[in-house]
């Protein structure tokens, strides 16, 4: 397996791992147990472990992949700063809830809402990697509509 192929590998554990994380947290926001609290929290660490692994293959590839001619640079260098913005919303939440353990209500908001963040900077990030990984995403298609008579 290539670091690209690593890569376009790597990169979907964040987004899954945040999506499980906010599902999780608000479960436990609106059950109010301890377990999806919990379950949240972890999922959250994970998420910090996998984005930085996403941002430093990420990093590995950069220099090889600009010199791809049918790569545009101005996509890349787009994917790359919100990948940034993505880690470092990662590493936060992950942070927190490493020193968040209590399921206090105000812990379980600032967990929720770091969540929600990082989920929507995370798929940002990979929606804009898909553009550049996935070809057929960049042709656009278009269907005729014929009404009958």
């Amino acid at each position: 397996m290539s670091i690209f192929e690593l890569h376009l590998v790597v990169n979907h554990f964040p987004v899954v791992t945040a999506f499980l994380a906010l599902i999780s947290l608000a479960w436990s926001w609106v059950q109010r147990t301890g377990e999806f609290y919990r379950s949240g929290r972890r999922l959250l660490i994970y998420n910090g472990v996998f984005a930085l692994l996403a941002y430093i293959t990420g990093l590995i590839i950069e220099d090889s992949a600009e010199a791809l001619r049918y790569l545009d640079h101005d996509s890349m260098e787009l994917h790359a700063a919100i990948a940034l913005a993505a880690l470092i919303v990662s590493l936060l939440a992950a942070a927190l809830a490493f020193v968040l353990p209590k399921a206090e209500e105000k812990n379980r908001y600032w967990l929720f809402f770091l969540s929600l963040i990082t989920f929507i900077t995370l798929a940002t990030s990979a929606y804009f990697g898909g553009r550049i990984a996935h070809k057929e995403l960049k042709q656009t298609i278009s269907v005729e509509v014929h009404e009958d008579d």
